[in-house]
């Protein structure tokens, strides 16, 4: 089975409305996955009767397969997540929602704290939506009987008021709170069972001829920038689904004046999505066009005469781990820094990289390669001016760390704190327009 490793979740509504084919098929489609998420709900925690058309079916899962960027399209098991924690009044932003022991616990701990509940007040104060569903449905009920004197116990009624019974509503706030507590807790308990239920049940077989796939991909590369553009840091992961998302976008699949949609109404089409992501690059610092530089690199392996396999065989496993987890620190710390521009050196200087920073600071690296355990430390870093960039970095070695304005830094396990405080420094005004200028000339 090809591997799916990142999931966005889309609200089915868009969905239809921007990419459904037929219009008119629109309200018979969402009825259809609504049915199939109500009989799922019933087949795990018999459950049928007690909620609407729309819960837990609102939204819909995306997944991204490897070398592809649509996947797998599932009823949302972080839409059941979500609703979970919100009834039971957990305050989890949802990308901090994971399906773990911990959210087993916080959820155990609600459904004791609604167990105690004795006062009305005290299941507002702790548990307001239920609380907004108890006074709700005691109102239905009291709407029910009047029709009922009016038109009889007609079947619609009856329906009704097995759904409100079900509700433990018939015999005041214990019983409310006892059937509550039984069904929230069936919901924790057998979590598991619904979202194998959900992943084995894929929605591609009521989807498949009635969405425009092409659209929905649109749709899809505008929720992963929408996901990224709210990040607080950027990983690995992201990098590499941008530089994916970015080839899809170069490519010669769209149709370049489609028009979409979003909830607000902004336009969706390509150019503008290309937009964002050269907005994101510059953020992110994943601007990795080649420059055309020649630092002299320090500590190339052909100059050793110890190449990674012969300095492999002299080290045991201890030891070459604790270099591996040196090297992959040392990729990750620039991960998380603040770079705008990344520029990759040519030819002999292959493998370097140079991060411009908006105070003014160029740091020249080479980043860990894995499995060649000499570069997680055999190389120094050097730090220089903007303005010096393209002259200092066409020096060699010797000449440029003679340079009084130029920073050199073996990676001790101190050199991240060192550099940090060049890096997080304010930088003047001029070096900051030094900067700028350096990003320009080359982006």
């Amino acid at each position: 089975m090809e591997k799916e490793d990142l999931y966005l979740t889309i609200k089915l509504d868009y969905i239809l409305r921007e990419c459904c084919i037929h219009k008119e098929e629109v309200d018979s489609i969402k009825k259809e996955i609504q049915e199939k998420n109500r009989e799922r709900i019933h087949r795990v925690f018999k459950l049928q009767k007690i909620h609407g058309e729309n819960f837990f079916s609102q939204y819909v899962s995306i997944s991204k397969k490897e070398g592809q960027w649509i996947g797998s399209i599932y009823s949302s098991y972080t839409e059941f997540l979500q609703r979970l924690t919100e009834i039971l009044n957990i305050s989890i932003p949802v990308e901090l929602l994971h399906d773990n022991e911990l959210l087993t616990l916080s959820l155990e701990n609600r459904i004791r704290l609604l167990r105690s509940i004795k006062k009305e007040e005290e299941l507002k104060k702790y548990f307001p939506i239920l609380h907004s569903d108890f006074l709700e449905g005691r109102e239905t009920l009291r709407t029910l009987e009047t029709k009922k004197q009016k038109e009889g116990s007609t079947e619609e009624i009856k329906e009704e008021e097995r759904r409100c019974y079900a509700m433990g509503l018939r015999k005041g706030l214990a019983n409310f709170i006892t059937v509550q507590s039984q069904m929230y807790d069936r919901y924790i308990h057998q979590r598991t069972q619904y979202k194998e239920e959900v992943m084995r049940n894929p929605l591609q077989e009521i989807l498949n001829d009635k969405i425009d796939w092409n659209r929905l991909l649109m749709l899809i590369t505008d929720a992963y920038l929408n996901f990224c553009e709210q990040l607080s840091y950027f990983t690995k992961r992201n990098r590499k689904y941008m530089r994916e998302l970015e080839r899809y976008l170069s490519s010669n699949q769209w149709n370049k004046k489609q028009e979409l949609h979003d909830d607000f109404g902004k336009p969706i089409t390509i150019e503008i999505l290309n937009q964002r992501m050269k907005a994101l690059r510059r953020k992110w610092g994943e601007n990795t066009r080649s420059a055309d530089w020649d630092l002299i690199p320090e500590g190339r392996l052909e100059d050793t005469g110890r190449g990674p396999y012969s300095r492999k065989c002299t080290m045991t496993s201890a030891e070459l781990r604790r270099l591996e987890i040196k090297g992959e620190n040392r990729n990750l710390f620039y991960d998380c820094t603040n770079y705008q521009l990344q520029l990759v050196g040519k030819s002999k200087n292959r493998g370097y990289v140079a991060y411009v920073y908006p105070n003014g600071w160029v740091m020249l690296d080479r980043p860990y390669k894995p499995g060649v355990v000499s570069s997680a430390s055999g190389n120094a870093s050097y730090l220089v001016k903007a303005k010096d960039f393209e002259e200092y970095s066409k020096l060699d070695k010797k000449t440029l760390k003679q340079k009084e304005d130029v920073h050199v830094f073996s990676h001790t396990s101190t050199w991240a704190e060192r550099v940090l405080e060049y890096l997080e420094s304010e930088g003047t005004q001029e070096e900051k327009e030094q900067a700028k200028l350096l990003i320009k000339r080359y982006e």
